[in-house]
């Protein structure tokens, strides 16, 4: 907490016309929680240095996120979609493939590594990679930057999954009578 009110004595310090009520401090501590202190200042700079309004508690997250996803050294979707073909050149279909997990966990999105390898129209093959790179890139994200409570209460609905699962079966009359149209 002392480094969340650090940030927030920076930012005030940054954006001087800003005034911060004692609810919005209370709000940011507590949605700023569970950031490493470390990565949350580098959040904040990089905020202060690119934007010239005071940041959203979103923005704060948002930018730890990306700050956390260039420290993984995870790609562009361009990028990863390049190194695909490098290894497709490199190994063909007679080798395995040494790709990134995220990289590979698309490549098998899409129908394979073998699918790739043989394909005909690579051109749509590489629209379906970028799409499924960044749909998986989308969701990483926001399970990062999600709040620790909320993915607390995830992990607790997620045990009692069957307990929220909607009946599948329908009870539907024995007859229909034939002056009903048909669907």
């Amino acid at each position: 907490m002392k480094s969340i009110a650090e940030v927030l004595d920076l930012l005030a310090a940054s954006y001087p016309r800003t005034e911060l009520e004692a609810e919005t401090v209370k709000a940011y501590i507590l949605m700023l929680e569970g950031i490493d202190p470390a990565l949350l200042k580098a959040a904040v700079l990089q905020h202060i240095s690119t934007s010239k309004w005071f940041p959203t508690i979103a923005e704060i997250r948002g930018a730890a996120v990306e700050i956390k996803m260039q420290v993984a050294n995870q790609p562009p979707a361009p990028e990863a979609w390049g190194m695909v073909m490098q290894e497709l050149r490199r190994v063909g279909h007679w080798r395995t493939p040494q790709l990134p997990p995220d990289i590979q966990q698309a490549v098998n999105a899409i129908g394979g590594w073998r699918h790739l390898c043989f394909s005909e129209n690579i051109t749509a093959d590489r629209a379906r990679f970028l799409e499924a790179y960044a749909s998986q890139r989308r969701r990483q994200t926001a399970r990062l930057q999600q709040l620790p409570a909320v993915a607390a209460l995830r992990e607790e609905l997620a045990g009692q999954q069957e307990k929220l699962e909607l009946p599948t079966a329908v009870n539907l009359p024995d007859e229909i009578s034939d002056d009903q149209p048909d669907p």
